[in-house]
């Protein structure tokens, strides 16, 4: 049973989607990788902020509570992939000035 096509348009199997989407899985870069992570947490934040503001408006201060610890969870968690994200992003600037710089090569002279 062909459900997905590819961008030619062919139809795609289950076994060969599978293929594809593992390959493409692996080529994943971390930079890649902490930039979606960064934007998920965004998500989450905005949606106990949300969270936080349906149950005062409801006054379930137990509710509130809980949503404040995970809020303070989350915010860590977001300030981690937010310096892993800098960090990957100064790394990648290094490689690219010693690549243009150097052309790519080492002299320990």
């Amino acid at each position: 049973m062909k459900i997905w096509t590819d961008k030619q348009g062919k139809p795609v199997g289950i076994k060969e989607f599978f293929s594809r989407w593992k390959q493409g899985i692996n080529n994943v870069t971390p930079l890649t990788q902490a930039g979606f992570n960064l934007f998920g947490n965004t998500l989450v934040l905005i949606g106990i902020i949300l969270g936080v503001w349906f149950a005062s408006s409801n006054h379930f201060s137990w509710l509130i509570i809980v949503l404040i610890g995970s809020f303070l969870m989350s915010g860590v968690s977001f300030l981690a992939t937010l310096q892993r994200l800098l960090l990957l992003l100064d790394i990648e600037q290094m490689k690219n000035n010693f690549i243009e710089s150097e052309g790519g090569n080492i002299n320990h002279e």
